[in-house]
């Protein structure tokens, strides 16, 4: 140990083996024999490479960053795949509705007398829907209102399958105005 010339700072020089020179500069203030035993303490373990203590440390260490890693792993995972099933489902469920918006507008330039259950249950569905839903199909109901003008209401509905569970993902209910005293 030895003092330094400014006389602020007291360091200590650990020589290993003759290869270089450990400086641990200590405050004087903190200087003192428990200080010197630590750096003195320190320079011993450093200095063993083959220590069994160390190298199983190290293994355990080893360990468990493997096992933290997997779980991130994990979890992201779950994550990644708890998105996608969400974004597929939005995606479904705007092409969904899409269709129904579309066939809205097919049906409203039909004559009022052409508007049935019967015709609309025939129109086609969009490759795009029909590759996501099994078995997708339009239904509707036809009612004939007075109030609070006369007209067709529609309601439309698009139903299919989804992984073998039957759902009807969307409803849509419309007027289409009946003139002349046509009409269902």
């Amino acid at each position: 140990a030895g003092h330094s010339v400014f006389g602020c700072c007291n360091y200590i020089v650990i020589r290993f083996a003759g290869e270089f020179n450990w400086v641990w500069n200590v405050p004087s203030a903190y200087f003192d024999d428990q200080v010197l035993s630590l750096g003195i303490q320190l320079a011993g373990k450093m200095s063993k490479a083959n220590d069994p203590l160390r190298t199983a440390t190290s293994t355990a260490e080893v360990i468990i960053a493997v096992a933290l890693l997997a779980i991130a792993a994990s979890l992201v995972g779950r994550f990644v795949s708890q998105v996608r099933s969400g974004l597929r489902d939005r995606e479904l469920s705007a092409r969904v509705g899409w269709e129904l918006q579309n066939a809205r507008e097919r049906i409203g330039s039909w004559s009022t007398d052409e508007i049935t259950a019967e015709r609309i249950a025939q129109l086609p569905v969009s490759k795009a829907v029909a590759s996501k839903l099994e078995n997708a199909r339009l239904n509707a109901t036809v009612l004939r209102i007075d109030s609070p003008v006369v007209a067709t209401q529609v309601t439309l509905g698009l139903r299919g399958e989804l992984n073998g569970q039957a759902v009807q993902p969307a409803v849509l209910t419309f007027w289409v105005p009946i003139e002349n005293g046509e009409g269902p």
